[in-house]
């Protein structure tokens, strides 16, 4: 059943075009939609570290987070991130792949070296007691390990939504046996049976009924889409009863 009668419509698409300065009042209107310079934004408030390294579902994430205008930090040791120079067929810009210049908007970005220095890792607990969320890619419990999880900073910043992407989550049994698989694009797809769906069908002849990896990143798409739905659903949580939570993403 629909809402509007098609005289309703009529008049909502028509209303700027037939009062006033015509055309012109219309496109004015529409100016003012597509101009967002000075307007609030609905995440304007929230600061996020993105400590993700060499995996760039947790930058994709953070990416989510930056459009709707929070405050992202891009956390990265002196060398820079890996996902720098991950870009198809060698494009860059000095040195920087396409794919991190993309995914680098909206962004800030500060130097700690949060695997070997103890220092750097204080620098980074005392930036989460202001954060409200954190994103992070590391091996399962590595965070927790360097005294920089989630279980450490939640006594710090109680409210705090803590994402962390690995390929089998933070508590499975897959988590323990292959913490040292790396977080991959190809893995993911893989692993979760998106390149089975995306070959042939198995009675197929060889080789069309192999398994396919899909033309783009989409296997980190995914992971970074969950990570940031989750992210939201706990800062909706954090807005009713002031409690964080955390949000464990498994790619496969």
């Amino acid at each position: 059943m629909s809402v509007f009668k098609s005289k309703d419509k009529e008049r909502v698409f028509t209303r700027y075009s037939t009062s006033g300065g015509g055309v012109s009042r219309w496109r004015e209107t529409v100016e003012k939609l597509m101009t967002p310079e000075g307007r609030p934004k609905v995440l304007e408030d929230i600061m996020v570290l993105d400590a993700s390294s060499a995996n760039y579902s947790g930058i994709i994430a953070a990416s989510f987070f930056a459009e709707f205008g929070a405050e992202v930090i891009k956390i990265e040791p002196a060398e820079g991130d890996p996902c720098r120079k991950m870009t198809p067929f060698g494009k860059n810009v000095n040195g920087v792949g396409i794919p991190f210049i993309v995914e680098g908007r909206n962004k800030r970005y500060m130097t700690l070296d949060l695997e070997h220095s103890a220092e750097d890792r204080q620098n980074f607990a005392n930036l989460a007691k202001k954060a409200a969320v954190v994103i992070e890619t590391f091996p399962a419990g590595r965070m927790d390990s360097w005294g920089i999880g989630y279980r450490q900073l939640a006594e710090k910043n109680p409210g705090l939504a803590y994402i962390a992407i690995t390929p089998y989550g933070q508590y499975t049994q897959k988590a323990k046996d292959f913490v040292n698989v790396p977080d991959t694009d190809i893995t993911t797809q893989s692993g979760s049976g998106l390149s089975a769906q995306i070959g042939g069908l198995p009675t197929e002849p060889e080789p069309y009924n192999w398994p396919l990896k899909a033309g783009m990143w989409i296997g980190w798409y995914i992971s970074a889409l969950s990570a940031a739905l989750g992210g939201m659903m706990a800062l909706l949580y954090r807005q009713s009863t002031g409690e964080g939570q955390m949000i464990d993403i498994a790619g496969m």
